[in-house]
């Protein structure tokens, strides 16, 4: 890609996100630098989305959108610590599954995902629960 700017044929780099321009920093701004030099921009797909022609441009919306992704982070986490210590639960609710039958069925024979399937019950959640009865 290096080459090709050099030469010329190409005036924007797409990236799937800033870390696959190097492995460290030091890398990257001096890729970036190659590019600006050239009149190339580039554009981050995954990260902000936004087309930028200079790398102060790129690092600032990097580390803003890092920043806010930071923040929304630590709020998640400040939430699921606050509901477990309310002693709620988190996550899908608990679905039942007539276990009786499913213990019967199994007796019979029946494969597994045949088992889950007569129950409309995922073959993990089947399984856990005739795990918390000792199965």
């Amino acid at each position: 890609m290096l080459a090709a700017v050099q030469a010329g044929r190409i005036d924007l780099v797409a990236l799937w996100k800033l870390g696959r321009l190097g492995r460290s920093l030091q890398r990257v701004l001096g890729v970036l630098d190659q590019l600006t030099s050239q009149w190339v921009g580039f554009v981050s797909v995954r990260g902000t989305g936004q087309y930028t022609t200079t790398p102060a441009e790129l690092l600032f919306t990097s580390m803003i959108a890092e920043f806010e992704r930071g923040l929304i982070q630590e709020r998640v986490v400040a939430r699921v610590r606050w509901a477990q210590a309310a002693e709620k639960r988190c996550g899908h609710p608990r679905r039942e599954i007539d276990l009786w039958l499913a213990e019967a069925l199994l007796k019979e024979r029946r494969r597994f995902k045949d088992v889950a399937r007569i129950l409309k019950a995922p073959r993990a959640t089947l399984r856990l629960r005739l795990a918390e009865l000792g199965q």
